[in-house]
This record gives C-alpha cells, structure tokens and sequence, in this order.
C-alpha cells in the first residue's frame, strides 16, 4: 500500500472518531462554540481525504478512490451543516446531522478497512479483524484528539 493510502485511512479514521466524541459531548455542559469550531475540523480533515482520494484516482483503474472521495465531500458538506446549525444553537438538528456525520465517516472506515484494492462493502467473516481494528483505532484517535481539543476549549474559554 502507498503513503497515500495510509494517510487518507488515518484521516478518515480521525474524522469518525473526532465526530462519533463530539456527539457523545453534552450541549449543557459544552458550549455550541466548541460543536461548530470542531465540526469544522472534521469538514477540513473530510476535504484533505477526499482530495488524497482524487488523486489516488489516477493510480487506479478502479473506481475506489472516486466512490471513496464522494463520499468525503458527502461528510464534508454534512459536517458544514451540522456547523451551521450549532451556530443558530440548533441543538436538536445539529446533533442529527453529527450523528449522520458519523455514520458516514464510520461507513468510509469500514469500505476502506480491506486496503486500495478492495472496496469493503462486500464483507466476508475474514473482514472482520481488519475492520474492528480500524474502527477502535479511529475511535481511540479521535476520542484523544477531541478531549485534547475539549480540554484546550475550556482552557481558553471565558467563565
């Protein structure tokens, strides 16, 4: 597998994480500020995968990379309305859309858990070590960087 790969695997790994902690954060504990700043994060971390993935693109007679960047401008665009919505104090639907941001960067890690050649929807019993192991570790990432994160948002925030 290429560097390009294991880059594009780790930032769709950290995104499902960073987005799977920010819908575990409680509103009434955490200010809409740290949803939005944070969501924005994923939005930017979704756009450097999909364009990791475009240019795979030309590396591969496939349409994976293609189906793969698609997908992350999908959670790109989510992750900016569900933004927008913390900014108007949406609760309610900014949690919806962070929810569905997550199960689209989850849905990401689990395609690209078989490596370049092999689009994981097609899933055997043989898959499943990969895929778990994929999934803990973008879990353990992103839950890391999003108290890290929480922790410097508290630090930085007033009363």
């Amino acid at each position: 597998m290429s560097l390009a790969w294991h880059i594009l695997h780790f930032l769709i790994r950290i995104a499902m994480g960073i987005a799977f902690s920010i819908g575990l954060t409680s509103p009434r504990q955490v200010t809409s500020g740290f949803f939005r700043i944070h969501l924005w994060v994923v939005m930017g971390i979704a756009v450097l995968a999909a364009l990791v993935a475009w240019s795979l693109g030309s590396d591969s007679p496939t349409t994976i990379p293609r189906t793969i960047s698609g997908f992350s401008v999908l959670l790109a665009v989510t992750s900016y309305l569900a933004a927008s919505c913390w900014i108007y104090e949406a609760h309610r639907t900014g949690r919806l859309l962070t929810v569905l941001a997550t199960v689209l960067a989850t849905l990401l890690v689990v395609g690209t858990a078989g490596g370049p050649n092999h689009l994981g929807f097609h899933l055997s019993l043989a898959d499943w070590p990969r895929i778990l192991g994929s999934l803990s570790a973008g879990l353990l990432v992103g839950s890391t960087t999003t108290a890290m994160l929480l922790g410097h948002w508290y630090l930085n925030a007033p009363g």
